[in-house]
């Protein structure tokens, strides 16, 4: 019986480390997904000037 839960302990474990793993990756998308964002907010200018380049004028 000892030895059943201890397999158990160990499959929950794993499980976790998957969930956590999917979870970093997820952060890390979406990390990235926002720097594009912002890369391309920079080419357009800041979008409360009306995104053209020619604010500063």
């Amino acid at each position: 019986e000892e030895e059943e839960e201890e397999e158990e302990e160990e499959e929950e474990e794993e499980e976790e480390e998957e969930e956590e793993k999917e979870e970093e990756e997820e952060e890390e998308e979406e990390e990235e997904e926002e720097e594009e964002e912002e890369e391309e907010e920079e080419e357009e200018g800041p979008s409360w000037f009306g995104g053209t380049k020619d604010y500063e004028n």
